[in-house]
């Protein structure tokens, strides 16, 4: 049986990439999005402002959650060990 941790952060990635990946599926040509040449890097929209903005909560929330807490132990031990 799967832990809990595990079934959360399973959960928790496939949010991720659904948030990642259903925008550029939906902005793709097949589906009715239009391209007129080459993609200009400097030419947002609040639509790209808003779900950059979201993405970058969601990964800041997942590494404040499951990654900073043990890279911090890591550090204080690290740091006791050379004292």
């Amino acid at each position: 049986m799967m832990s809990t941790r595990l079934i959360h952060t399973i959960a928790a990635a496939a949010f991720v990439l659904s948030v990642c990946v259903l925008p550029a599926l939906a902005a793709s040509p097949a589906a009715g999005g239009h391209e007129e040449g080459p993609p200009n890097l400097f030419a947002g929209d609040i639509g790209n402002a808003i779900w950059t903005l979201v993405i970058f909560l969601v990964v800041l929330t997942l590494l404040g959650k499951f990654a900073w807490g043990p890279v911090l132990s890591a550090i204080q031990r690290r740091e006791q060990f050379i004292r």
